[in-house]
């Protein structure tokens, strides 16, 4: 159930962001870049650039250990050594000294 738990705290916060954004960013995208037109940046345009810069360093800064993929490794390299085991068994060799005469 831990899958149920993240996935409902995942789809909060989305829903919770979308309403923090949805009262936040008009009054920020009324204000003008500058009067001047000397920069492109406007507060809207800095605040965005903000967010993706700590999602992105989040982003690099996180590791985890995929254990599904290691136990495919594993199982993979496990079945490959049970496959030259049973290729050794099926052998005309073995199989001559298994039966009887």
């Amino acid at each position: 159930m831990p899958e149920d738990n993240s996935a409902s705290l995942l789809l909060l916060m989305g829903q919770l962001w979308g309403i923090v954004f949805t009262f936040a960013l008009p009054p920020l995208i009324d204000m003008s870049p500058s009067v001047d037109c000397s920069s492109v940046l406007s507060p809207l345009a800095l605040l965005l650039t903000i967010f993706m810069v700590i999602a992105a360093a989040v982003l690099l800064m996180y590791r985890k250990d995929y254990r599904r993929q290691k136990a495919e490794k594993e199982g993979t390299a496990a079945e490959a050594v049970a496959d030259s085991e049973d290729a050794a068994d099926a052998s005309p060799v073995a199989a001559a000294a298994v039966q009887p005469v």
